[in-house]
């Protein structure tokens, strides 16, 4: 459990010193954020699922805490409907937002290229039980560091029937 523990600190503080490097080239983040779902039109009380790939663009390793099943306590999940409003959020959503709950400590170094491929139930987070098309974006901070920034992923559209 301790030796656990100290290599999780050990990958936070990597995580951390990686984004002071200087990025795949000035100006540019060391990772970019892409996410696709299997299925983008469901029925109403469907569970939706998106797959989230990482990919390392730095010349560096990259120092990152993962939660392989449950990307959202990593990355800010938003959904908007069709009129551009964010999605109601459930209680579990909402909690995961406030950081009521935190993910476990894992981590993982990312070599330059490496990819790193996680999931999220956008259901779990969003109640989206009124169809429609909905807009879903993930976005992660660089590091702990605020001034570091934050990469977007692309959107995708999930369409929602009765």
């Amino acid at each position: 459990m301790r030796l656990g523990r100290i290599v999780s600190i050990a990958i936070t503080v990597l995580a951390a010193i990686s984004a002071h490097f200087p990025a795949a080239g000035e100006g540019r983040q060391p990772f970019t954020v892409t996410i696709s779902a299997p299925d983008t039109s469901v029925k109403v009380g469907d569970e939706i699922r998106v797959r989230v790939v990482l990919t390392n663009v730095s010349e560096q390793p990259l120092g990152l805490m993962v939660e392989a099943t449950q990307a959202e306590f990593y990355y800010r999940v938003r959904v908007f409907d069709e009129s551009g409003r964010e999605a109601r959020e459930t209680e579990y959503g909402r909690n995961i937002r406030l950081r009521h709950w935190l993910g476990s400590e894992a981590g993982t170094i990312l070599k330059p290229g490496g990819q790193l491929t996680e999931e999220t139930t956008i259901t779990k987070l969003f109640d989206l039980s009124t169809p429609g098309e909905y807009r879903v974006e993930l976005s992660r901070p660089v590091s702990g560091d605020s001034k570091a920034g934050i990469v977007k992923s692309n959107s995708i559209t999930i369409k929602v029937t009765e």
